[in-house]
C-alpha cells in the first residue's frame, strides 16, 4: 500500500480547505525572523475574502496540519477555527494595497513547536 498517497487523501478529506503559505506572507515571517524556513514549509493556512477600510484583502490564519490532527479538528472553511485558538499560530491578513501588505498577528506562542 501506498501511505504516501493515503496520507494524502486523508488529509483531503479532514482538511481541504488547508493552503501552502501565501508568497507575501511566507516572505514576511521569513524575512522578519519569525519562523524557520523548515517551519513555514510545514505550516499550512485557511482564507476568507474581506474589506478593511475600502480594500479588498484576505483574511487568513495560519496552523500547523500536525495540531490539527493531534486534536482531530476538521477545516472545511475559515469559521472551523473560530473555537480553536490554541492551533493558530498567526491570524491577519494580506492584500495589496497598493503592494504587498502583510498584517499577521501571534495567536498561541506557547503551544508551539518548531
Amino acid at each position: 500500500m501506498d501511505w504516501v498517497w493515503l496520507a494524502q487523501a486523508v488529509k483531503r478529506l479532514l482538511c481541504p480547505a488547508l493552503r501552502k503559505l501565501p508568497g507575501p506572507v511566507y516572505t514576511d515571517l521569513f524575512l522578519k525572523g519569525k519562523e524557520p524556513h523548515g517551519t513555514l514549509e510545514r505550516l499550512r493556512c485557511v482564507f476568507q475574502k474581506a474589506e478593511i477600510e475600502g480594500q479588498k484583502v484576505t483574511r487568513i490564519r495560519i496552523v500547523d496540519p500536525l495540531d490539527l490532527g493531534q486534536r482531530r479538528i476538521t477545516v472545511r472553511e475559515y469559521a472551523d477555527l473560530d473555537g480553536h485558538a490554541e492551533v493558530i499560530w498567526y491570524e491577519g491578513w494580506f492584500g495589496y494595497v497598493p503592494g504587498p501588505k502583510v498584517e499577521l498577528t501571534p495567536v498561541n506562542p506557547s503551544g508551539r513547536r518548531s
